[in-house]
C-alpha cells in the first residue's frame, strides 16, 4: 500500500514543478521584450515577481524532493544545517515575493496619485526599490 505522505509529496513536486516551468517561460518572454523597452518601469516590477517566484519555486522543489526521498527512504536523517539554510531561503522568497506586490502597489500609487513627479517613476527609482525590497527580505528574517 502506498503511503499518503508519498502520494501528497508527489503531487507536490507536480505541482512545483509545473510552477518552475512557467516561471523560466515567463522570465523568458519577459527578459527578450525588457531588452527592447529599458524605459518600461512595470515589465521590470514584472520581472522581479517572477525572478522571486521561480526562486521559491526552485527551493521548494528541492525540499519536495528530499521529503520524497525522506518518506521512501524513513532510516535516512535528511535534518540539519542544510534543511535550515533551505528553510530560510524559502521565508526570504515569500517574504520578497510579498515586497514585490507591494513596490508594483507603490509604482502605481506614484503614476496615478504622483503622476507629476516623474522621478518616481524612474527606472533607477525602481531599481533602488528592488535592492532596497531584497536587502529588507533577508534582513528581517536574521
Amino acid at each position: 500500500m502506498i503511503n499518503i505522505l508519498v502520494v501528497f509529496g508527489g503531487v507536490g513536486l507536480c505541482f512545483y514543478s509545473l510552477t518552475f516551468l512557467a516561471c523560466i517561460i515567463m522570465i523568458v518572454l519577459i527578459s527578450i521584450r525588457i531588452r527592447v523597452l529599458k524605459s518600461n518601469v512595470s515589465m521590470l516590477l514584472i520581472y522581479n515577481t517572477y525572478l522571486t517566484l521561480f526562486l521559491f519555486a526552485t527551493i521548494m522543489l528541492l525540499m519536495y524532493a528530499y521529503n520524497e526521498h525522506g518518506n521512501l527512504n524513513p532510516s535516512i536523517w535528511l535534518g540539519g544545517r542544510w534543511c535550515q539554510i533551505r528553510t530560510y531561503f524559502v521565508h526570504v522568497c515569500l517574504c520578497a515575493l510579498y515586497y514585490s506586490f507591494i513596490l508594483q502597489a507603490i509604482f502605481r500609487l506614484f503614476r496615478i496619485v504622483f503622476y507629476q513627479y516623474k522621478i518616481l517613476q524612474s527606472f533607477s527609482v525602481c531599481i533602488l526599490g528592488i535592492i532596497i525590497q531584497w536587502i529588507f527580505a533577508f534582513c528581517r528574517l536574521c
